[in-house]
């Protein structure tokens, strides 16, 4: 079985999405289509301390729930 590994813009299909979120500093060339584009400030966790996954685990899933709940209030 092989280990999972980030994919990149590039891998996804090339569709019109709703949202696209972002967390790699924009440092990266985009060319996704979609109609709302989030950029969040996440840090790198690369070889960083068990704690610092957590941390961003948890950041990660807030900041979701804050938007599902925002596309869910938002008029269709």
């Amino acid at each position: 079985m092989r280990s999972p590994a980030p994919k990149g813009f590039d891998d996804l299909p090339a569709i019109g999405w709703d949202y696209v979120v972002r967390i790699d500093g924009g440092k990266k060339p985009f060319s996704v289509q979609a109609n709302r584009v989030l950029e969040w400030d996440i840090p790198d966790p690369f070889d960083g301390p068990m704690e610092l996954y957590e941390s961003l685990f948890e950041e990660l899933t807030r900041r979701v729930r804050q938007l599902i709940q925002e596309i869910e209030k938002s008029p269709k």
